[in-house]
């Protein structure tokens, strides 16, 4: 079949939630090069290079996200920058309604499109605000927003900008009160959301640092409402704050490493004899499990020309550390690892892998 080398260039573009995705997976599958999230300000210059390519870029689908004001309207005066100069696109806009991009969500705790239940939201878990018997005020605050940076919930997963969740705590404790509702609209990977779930119970050594530095704070849960135009943002701020049922997920992870270990076990037990196993050569060494492997390079010394493992020679196990200068175990020659040649064995035909009788 010959190959078509007709130049097209399709512009794909749309609602959140809409299948710009899915659009670009199909035109993909049907030959298409495809340029994910391009901003808008380049389709003029990528344009021009692919239709001078030669052939080689001859059909080619670019995806644009327009949902933010300056992309809009940059995208708009692009569109009528190409018309202008003769520049052939087709342009495919991809639409849903908000009851089908619904479908796709988890309603009402995250949806692609626009919350339609924020409203519904708020008048369950918020207050009206009255001016007349509003006597809400506070001082202006800061805290370091570095702290908890170890923590293991901020490690999960990075993302640039990202503030840890016990430094936006101090800040909503400082400026809220249990059972208010704190909006995020940049919100990144979630942070705020699980800093406000995290003022219901807090680790208990944070509790006692943030009462002997921080005057009159109310410990307790303030609902969050987090939005962001990243759908990657999203999804992680979703995962950070979506409420998991532990005993399903415990149940699923043991089902999970149960079949991992009948079927993989074998490659991490060993017959090696134990101390036990050497006082008594009259039986024979069981298998089991390996709690540790450890690595390492096989050196050759250059004074004596024995070779050593490395492992052996360098580890210092007092300190924990392997030393810049060591001893050769076989002639008690100062040496630095890179004073020693590395030990290579050259194969001339491939040997076949041990088997454990399973066949592999």
């Amino acid at each position: 079949m010959e190959q078509d080398n007709t130049y097209r260039l399709v512009i794909v573009t749309g609602m959140s939630g809409g299948g710009k995705t899915q659009a670009c997976r199909h035109l993909e599958d049907l030959g298409f090069f495809c340029v994910d999230n391009l901003p808008p300000v380049f389709i003029p210059k990528f344009a021009e290079l692919c239709a001078h390519s030669a052939g080689h870029i001859a059909r080619v689908v670019l995806v644009v996200d327009t949902r933010s004001r300056e992309f809009f309207d940059t995208f708009l005066h692009v569109l009528e920058d190409m018309d202008k100069a003769g520049q052939k696109y087709e342009l495919l806009f991809m639409d849903a309604t908000d009851e089908a991009i619904i479908e796709l969500s988890d309603a009402p705790y995250y949806t692609a499109c626009p919350n339609p239940f924020i409203k519904d939201f708020i008048e369950e878990y918020g207050t009206p605000y009255d001016e007349e018997t509003d006597d809400y005020h506070r001082e202006p605050f800061t805290a370091d927003v570095s702290e908890g940076k170890n923590d293991p919930i901020y490690n999960a997963h990075t993302y640039h900008t990202k503030v840890p969740y016990k430094a936006i705590m101090r800040y909503i404790l400082h400026y809220t009160e249990p059972g208010d509702v704190v909006l995020d609209g940049f919100c990144g990977t979630g942070m705020t959301g699980a800093a406000a779930s995290a003022c219901e119970n807090p680790q208990l050594d944070f509790r006692a640092l943030v009462n002997q530095t921080m005057k009159g704070v109310h410990w307790g849960k303030r609902h969050a409402i987090l939005s962001d135009l990243s759908p990657a943002a999203s999804y992680i701020t979703y995962n950070y704050n979506h409420r998991t049922d532990v005993d399903a997920f415990d149940k699923a992870a043991h089902r999970i490493l149960h079949q991992l270990d009948e079927e993989y076990g074998w490659m991490f037990k060993t017959n090696i004899p134990t101390r036990d196993d050497q006082l008594h050569l009259d039986r024979q060494p069981q298998k089991r499990e390996m709690s540790f492997m450890a690595w390492s390079d096989m050196l050759i010394c250059p004074h004596c020309g024995e070779e050593y493992v490395f492992y052996d020679a360098a580890f210092d196990s007092k300190t924990g550390k392997v030393a810049k200068t060591f001893s050769c175990p076989i002639c008690s020659a100062s040496l630095q690892k890179k004073d020693c040649q590395q030990r290579q064995q050259t194969l001339d035909r491939p040997q076949p892998l041990p088997t454990n009788g399973k066949g592999y």
